[in-house]
């Protein structure tokens, strides 16, 4: 009983302290309240937008870092096979005879059968797929296929034109080919670097071809995450040269036709309005901010090559002449996010709900209280004896100096509050005022009346 007094006596003078700062308190509250929500939820937004953001540009990192080298070994495979003097000279033969007596004696060369053996040999063992020569009037010597040998090539392919004016190892990006192949669109992908005669002068380019979706494509796959997240490259034409995770989806919705076994080179880089994405826009640019190892991100999002929101991060391999990215669909990479931003929704919420319900309670309280101290102003007297004002106040009632009418005798009366006024309060206080009433001794109370006002 004595715990129950006490805590009632806290929640009364928390009610009198919202009853003189209410509208202060009311807007305080709300005010740190939801300053406090937002500056959680924005702190916890920024920590989850630069793992996001980190986790892209990691990823782009060691997809590039791995692509360079895979593309370096390949470089290194060609250089480390054209050493081998067997190899040399066997080139060397069949472009002497080729000079001489053209592409018939070619033909009967044991030195092509002999060549196709040892490299056929070779590509089984490596990412290799087939071999071609081609001298420097872009004719074709010898090859794979022995129905190219004779062949004239054009003059147009940027990467054969490098070799012969730099006389350097390169590596051609998929390309569609220009040449004749009877009205099929192939893909081609080589590693090509010349080949000198005895004397020292250039007299060959020797190639080899890459299927670049069992190999280029194959690289970058190994690293996609999740649902949706898939790294891919583009040449300087904004045209994808490596396999895309969505070609299904692609079909379906029809911007792959469904004779198209790839996505290579048959899905450009654009928004579904025909601009440039941000990604391709950003990185074909060819700044130094983007040119690896700089990395540039964007996890605000942006429209992909299929119309949906991505968050990505790119860069830019100069020495190969494409750009890179890894991306993620938005909605994937950012849902923790959201988690977030309705968990921290629920909470002010409930918060804002428990605000208002405390709100309401002391106004409940207010309001009671305010009435009764009307009531006393007003009456001024209970029975007969008038109150003369405010002693104090406890737990469960209000003590007022009043004085007897008639007589004029100083008294204090006891008025239970309206709110504890339920019919087990009243009967406790009317046992404890008959038991009271009973006792005479100099150290306690004498009670000279008792009642009930009309209210």
């Amino acid at each position: 009983m004595g715990k129950n007094k006490q805590d009632d006596g806290v929640i009364h003078k928390l009610f009198q302290f919202v009853l003189k700062f209410n509208k202060w308190l009311i807007v305080g509250a709300t005010i740190i309240l939801f300053t406090v929500g937002y500056l959680t939820y924005d702190k916890l937004q920024f920590e989850m937008h630069k793992m996001v953001r980190n986790q892209l540009e990691s990823s782009l990192t060691g997809n590039a870092e791995a692509l360079q080298q895979w593309l370096e070994s390949q470089e290194n495979h060609i250089n480390a096979l054209v050493k081998q003097k067997e190899i040399k000279d066997l080139i060397n033969n069949l472009t002497s005879d080729y000079h001489k007596d053209g592409a018939e004696s070619v033909l009967k060369s044991d030195d092509l059968e002999t060549l196709r053996n040892r490299l056929r040999s070779y590509c089984q063992e490596t990412d290799f797929q087939e071999f071609f020569i081609m001298n420097y009037d872009y004719q074709c010597v010898a090859a794979e296929d022995i129905n190219f040998v004779g062949y004239q090539m054009t003059d147009k392919n940027p990467s054969l034109a490098r070799i012969k004016n730099l006389a350097e190892t390169i590596i051609q990006l998929p390309i569609k080919s220009s040449e004749d192949t009877g009205g099929a669109n192939v893909i081609s992908m080589f590693v090509a670097t010349p080949i000198y005669n005895a004397k020292g002068d250039p007299v060959a380019i020797f190639a080899l071809t890459l299927p670049p979706e069992k190999t280029f494509s194959r690289v970058m796959a190994a690293s996609r995450v999740g649902e949706s997240g898939e790294t891919y490259a583009i040449n300087d034409d904004a045209w994808m040269i490596s396999g895309s995770r969505f070609t299904e989806d692609l079909r379906k919705e029809g911007h792959l036709g469904k004779d198209k076994k790839s996505s290579v080179l048959q899905i450009q880089a654009n928004d579904l309005q025909g601009n440039l994405t941000t990604m391709a826009s950003s990185a074909l640019s060819k700044s130094k901010e983007v040119v690896f190892p700089y990395v540039q991100s964007n996890i605000k999002g942006y429209p992909d090559y299929r119309g949906v929101d991505v968050v990505g991060a790119w860069t830019y391999l100069g020495d190969y002449g494409f750009a890179l990215t890894s991306e993620m669909d938005y909605e994937e990479a950012l849902r923790p996010v959201v988690v977030v931003r309705f968990v921290n929704i629920v909470i002010l919420g409930m918060a804002a709900i428990f605000l208002g319900m405390l709100v309401l309670y002391s106004r409940l309280n207010i309001s009671i209280e305010e009435e009764r101290q009307e009531a006393v102003s007003n009456a001024k007297e209970m029975g007969q004896y008038r109150v003369l004002g405010k002693i104090g106040e406890g737990g469960m009632g209000v003590i007022y100096k009043a004085e007897h009418k008639l007589m004029k005798r100083e008294t204090a009366i006891k008025l239970l509050k309206p709110t504890v006024c339920t019919d087990d309060v009243i009967s406790r206080f009317e046992k404890e005022v008959m038991l009271s009433s009973k006792l005479t001794h100099p150290n306690t109370i004498s009670i000279f009346d008792f009642g009930k006002t009309d209210d």
